[in-house]
């Protein structure tokens, strides 16, 4: 959790920097956050893959859109190039004829905290006058 302190003498130029700093530390934070979930997947899963194709194709596929523009995506999925993405889903999600789900990349995303979101958000913060504190 952050707490966000101000002088209200300069709230007005400190919310101003704030609302051009926050958007773009956000994005990029999510960037990392996504680096790291498809970094958990590869290392924690318990799927067993002779070839470690599926594993390796596990990767973020980046942020799209902006906040700004009230549309921020973050995904993490498998690479088409590497053993299929039709597979790697197909592992994930299971299938009617009789695969059965594998949560790799879902539980990496469960485990993730946010804490590198909220480390951006506080540095946006505070470089726009507001004293920051994390709980």
């Amino acid at each position: 959790m952050i707490r966000a302190t101000f002088d209200a003498g300069d709230f007005d130029a400190s919310m101003r920097r704030a609302a051009q700093a926050l958007p773009p530390a956000i994005e990029a934070g999510l960037a990392l956050t996504l680096e790291r979930i498809a970094a958990n997947a590869k290392q924690t899963t318990t799927f067993v893959d002779r070839t470690a194709a599926l594993r390796n194709s596990i990767q973020s596929d980046g942020v799209r859109g902006s906040l700004r523009a009230g549309s921020l995506i973050g995904a993490v999925g498998f690479a088409a190039s590497n053993r299929g993405f039709f597979y790697g889903l197909a592992q994930e999600f299971g299938t009617r004829t009789g695969v059965t789900e594998k949560r790799f990349v879902r539980d990496a995303i469960d485990q993730e905290t946010g804490d590198i979101i909220e480390d951006a958000m506080a540095q946006a913060f505070r470089a726009s006058g507001f004293e920051v504190t994390q709980t």
